[in-house]
Order: structure tokens, then C-alpha cells, then sequence
């Protein structure tokens, strides 16, 4: 299998990106309504990710 470098697959623009991962099924899971802050594992640390 070749490698495909960056620039040949990368899209050009971050909104052509972002349209890509929400038009992709395979990528979210189209049956996610809403999260709360019980959905998030017991490790999970809201300043440490905002950090």
C-alpha cells in the first residue's frame, strides 16, 4: 500500500473538512442527540481539556 502524502488528501479548506466528517455516517453517529456532563467517563477532567 503506497502512502498518500498530506497535500494529495488534506481538503483545502477547514469548512470543506468539517463538511466532510459531518456528511460522513461512518464518522458520528447520526443517533447522538444530546450529551450531559453524566455522559463523560469517571476520569474525565473539564479543565484539564480546556486547557
Amino acid at each position: 500500500m503506497k502512502i498518500k502524502h498530506i497535500d494529495d488528501v488534506q481538503t483545502s479548506t477547514v469548512d470543506e473538512h468539517i463538511k466532510l466528517i459531518v456528511e460522513d455516517k461512518n464518522i458520528l453517529d447520526p443517533k447522538l442527540i444530546d450529551i450531559t456532563a453524566n455522559d463523560f467517563p469517571d476520569w474525565y477532567n473539564e479543565k484539564l481539556f480546556k486547557e
